[in-house]
């Protein structure tokens, strides 16, 4: 059986929290994985050292359900694979940063960056707000750059409400977004685990609020995507490099629109409205991700070797010499050899005539003294 962490944030203890703690584990222990709950707070780094506070057993992988950006970068520089990664996260839980890194890519509603202002100061000149609304037209919707389950996400019907709105959130980052007139009070949640769309809902809300979010009060049913929907929402995850994700579809005028990327998203009311069992697919596309090779490890990211040659070894994945980058020591290759894991050799040949180069490689390991341990060579 394969060991990963679940990690989550310490402090979220909401029901709909620890329900869907409870889901992912169950769907692990099916798919022959198991899945220990670590909190942030367990999972402290002195990020000048790599070092740990506290000790826990090496884990190859993690399901990283949390927003803490940091501690994921810290925890992949210790060489343990997350799903999602860092950069998966901080893209999509930034919406700013979701629809540059989309743009170009997936047609979405238009939505400006409002200018950056600070706490201390606050906005002493509005004037940049009708241009914004002379540019998205009213109403506009207006966002914070951060937030889930609808919340801070308003209405702008004139340059009062507009004003008003912005006057609240003076220092915090947000953008300004095109209101759908067509996709009023409704949209659709796709959720794409790997390379497919598990499942999908329409979320419509029968109170009058613009916003669809069941959290908002909106309702769920059962909705079939096109193909071309399909597409459209897994290259929206892809593109932001999501191993899963709840994609978020505006119906426009001319076809659908990414309104926003999920990399954390509950999929309780997608269960409730199709009685698909997301975390299964998460799972899925979590066991495919496998790779059997890490190539040139340390060339490009400092890792802790001892954890990765450990985690590259409960996993059967072969840490490769390179000969074109020999970016381990003798030492290094050593320790890698000691904890159990396979070295392979590469030539890294980007051109036919350099095929089979293992000099460099080879030198490496027999200064090491682990030659015999090289898994290609006989």
């Amino acid at each position: 059986m394969k060991k990963g962490y679940l990690i989550v944030n310490g402090f979220l203890r909401e029901d709909k929290f620890t329900s869907l703690y409870a889901s992912l584990c169950q769907s692990a222990e099916r798919h022959d994985i198991k899945l220990e709950l670590k909190t942030n707070i367990e999972l402290m780094y002195d990020i000048a050292s790599g070092s740990a506070v506290s000790y826990n057993e090496p884990r190859s992988f993690a399901i990283f359900w949390d927003k803490d950006v940091r501690l994921a970068r810290a925890l992949e520089k210790r060489g343990m694979r997350l799903f999602n990664s860092s950069a998966a996260i901080e893209l999509c839980d930034d919406k700013a940063l979701c629809h540059i890194a989309l743009m170009d890519k997936v047609p979405q509603p238009k939505t400006v960056l409002i200018p950056l202002t600070f706490p201390r100061i606050g906005y002493t000149d509005t004037a940049f707000l009708e241009r914004i609304g002379d540019y998205l037209g009213y109403p506009f919707v207006l966002k914070q750059c951060f937030g889930s389950f609808g919340a801070q996400v308003y209405m702008a019907n004139d340059i009062e409400e507009a004003e008003a709105m912005l006057m609240k959130l003076s220092g915090e980052a947000a953008i300004a977004q095109q209101y759908i007139q067509t996709s009023f009070v409704r949209d659709v949640r796709a959720y794409v685990a790997g390379e497919r769309v598990a499942a999908a809902m329409l979320r419509y809300n029968e109170s009058g609020d613009f916003r669809a979010n069941v959290a908002r009060g909106g309702s769920v049913r059962p909705y079939r995507l096109s193909a071309d929907e399909e597409k459209l929402a897994v290259t929206a995850a892809k593109t932001l490099g999501c191993d899963f994700a709840g994609v978020d579809l505006l119906f426009g005028k001319d076809g659908m629109l990414v309104c926003e990327v999920n990399s954390n998203a509950h999929f309780d009311g997608i269960k409730k409205a199709t009685g698909i069992h997301v975390a299964d697919a998460i799972m899925e596309a979590a066991e495919k991700a496998k790779a059997n090779i890490i190539s040139h490890p340390n060339e490009y990211i400092r890792v802790d070797i001892p954890y990765m040659a450990d985690c590259a070894r409960q996993l059967g994945i072969a840490l490769e010499i390179n000969a074109k980058h020999v970016s381990l020591t003798a030492e290094e290759i050593r320790t890698i050899s000691d904890h159990g894991a396979k070295l392979i050799i590469g030539s890294d040949a980007h051109r036919a005539a350099n095929v089979g180069a293992f000099d460099p490689a080879i030198a490496a390991v027999e200064e090491a003294g682990v030659l015999s341990k090289v898994v290609n060579i006989e």
